[in-house]
């Protein structure tokens, strides 16, 4: 793998102080009643921190607000709040965190926007860019994927053909979302070893029928990330482990041309290394730092649990720095007050903001929502 100057890769990748201290905000502790013995924090020095959704200045993420800050280093051994303890259960979601049981279903459910890409804004609170717009949509429909390597979901095809058109070759997100009515949560994951995936992508083929190789308005690329957390289930707990796997592939479809052969950019594979921890099923697992991990040239990657908007909202998020790509990619769901395992959370809405330093002449953010 090609070496790459360790400044570039610290895991505060970006450009200005306050986006600095808003990404990393939610990078708190992991340690909680809900780790066990598996690991120790995976950063003594982190402090435990949830954030809101992060929405876009014109220059950097700048108007986030972190809530519930607590400056005090947290125990490495871990420790229950008393209030939990006592019921020995935990609530499925608080101010504090949310119940091991709901961060595996988050794990286990499929997320989906409800279609195969996700609208490029100009900031997270922004209208989608159009060509019509004063800042033109100049990038490919972006992929963005998220779940378990197992198949939690029947459908009854009665339901799709009932009077719908459906297209001859019916894409997977007709199944995952534009007809949830079609779908029952059905197989709740089991104990067992598992992989599950995160992927962020430029998308040139999308619909079926529409193809974005060669369009005069596409003049930059996105750049392919997907990471494999692999993930082990058991009665009570679940371990997020202690490698990672990070494929990374260099978009140069862009500025591909009819009659030009396909154009290929770099290809990168690495394992980034950590410590595996494991949560509770029952316990408290509070925002904050999941896991981390890095590897020899540092790339380096956080898998984060952030507070939503509302009071029953938790997104589940990737926030990777390597050479390919430095971004925070998110999957946000609300957890009913009736919610109990085996029942689906919902929502599982993707949002995703990139530094585009790693492209060449490019500097700034771009957000997807």
């Amino acid at each position: 793998m090609k070496e790459v100057p360790a400044q570039t890769r610290s895991f505060l990748f970006v450009p200005t102080a306050i986006a600095m201290a808003v990404l990393l905000a939610a990078c708190g502790s992991g340690s909680d009643g809900g780790d066990t013995n598996v690991s120790s924090s995976p950063s003594p020095k982190a402090q435990s921190a949830s954030v809101s959704k992060i929405t876009a200045g014109a220059d950097a993420i700048t108007d986030a607000i972190t809530r519930g800050q607590n400056a005090s280093a947290p125990s490495t051994k871990g420790s229950t709040p008393a209030s939990y303890t006592a019921r020995g259960v935990a609530p499925l979601i608080s101010k504090d965190g949310i119940r091991g049981d709901v961060l595996l279903a988050m794990f286990d459910q499929k997320a989906c926007r409800g279609e195969f890409g996700i609208h490029r804004v100009e900031s997270l609170k922004g209208a989608p860019l159009s060509q019509d717009t004063a800042v033109k949509e100049d990038t490919p429909p972006v992929l963005t994927d998220a779940s378990l390597n197992v198949e939690a979901y029947t459908y009854d095809m009665d339901k799709l053909h009932d009077g719908r058109y459906v297209p001859s070759r019916v894409p997977a997100y007709v199944y995952y979302c534009m007809y949830p009515d079609i779908r029952s949560y059905s197989n709740p994951v089991n104990p067992g070893d598992y992989t599950y995936s995160m992927t962020t992508a430029g998308r040139y083929h999308t619909y079926l029928t529409m193809f974005y190789y060669g369009v005069p308005w596409i003049t930059r690329g996105v750049n392919e990330a997907k990471v494999d957390y692999p993930l082990t289930v058991t009665k009570d707990q679940v371990i997020i482990g202690a490698q990672v796997k990070l494929l990374l592939n260099e978009d140069l479809l862009y500025n591909w041309e009819y009659g030009e052969s396909m154009k290929e950019g770099r290809k990168e594979e690495t394992l980034l290394n950590g410590t595996a921890r494991g949560y509770q099923r029952q316990a408290l697992v509070p925002f904050g730092v999941l896991n981390q991990w890095q590897d020899a040239v540092g790339n380096n990657l956080r898998l984060l649990l952030i507070k939503g908007d509302k009071a029953n909202e938790a997104r589940l998020c990737t926030h990777l720095n390597s050479s390919l790509a430095k971004r925070l990619h998110c999957v946000t769901w609300q957890v009913p007050a009736d919610w109990r395992w085996g029942k689906e959370l919902k929502g599982g809405y993707h949002y995703l903001i990139e530094d585009r330093s790693v492209y060449a002449g490019e500097t700034g953010f771009m957000y997807w929502d």
